[in-house]
């Protein structure tokens, strides 16, 4: 359901999201993520974020208010986040209106994005 790769070379959590989530997913998914934010900035002063969501489904409202509330609070300077699927990259633009948020529809787009800072 989820990988959580961090790559020191480039200050890049890595996220790997797939198929349709409950809560308790949801939950461990937030507790991993928080404990790997506190230990990329016990190393470095900033990190970016790099979502792959090509494989995740469209979530209930429970799910994406749980995201929301989750990069809201987080720590990384930015977040590209992935998505092929045009209702779940709708879902995320809608409950992910952060600024420092950004849904794209292929890779190398989200990693131009995080590259020109």
């Amino acid at each position: 359901m989820f990988e959580i790769v961090f790559d020191e070379a480039k200050r890049v959590m890595r996220l790997r999201l797939t198929g349709f989530w409950d809560a308790a997913t949801t939950a461990r998914f937030a507790d991993e993520v928080r404990a790997e934010s506190a230990a990329a900035m016990t190393r470095h002063d900033s990190f970016d974020v790099l979502s792959d969501a090509r494989e995740f489904a469209v979530q209930t409202a429970d799910v994406a208010d749980r995201f929301r509330q989750l990069a809201e609070q987080g720590s990384a300077r930015r977040t590209a986040i992935v998505m092929t699927s045009a209702l779940a990259g709708m879902q995320a633009r809608r409950s992910l209106a952060i600024d420092r948020v950004r849904v794209f529809g292929d890779m190398a787009s989200a990693q131009a994005w995080l590259a020109e800072a």
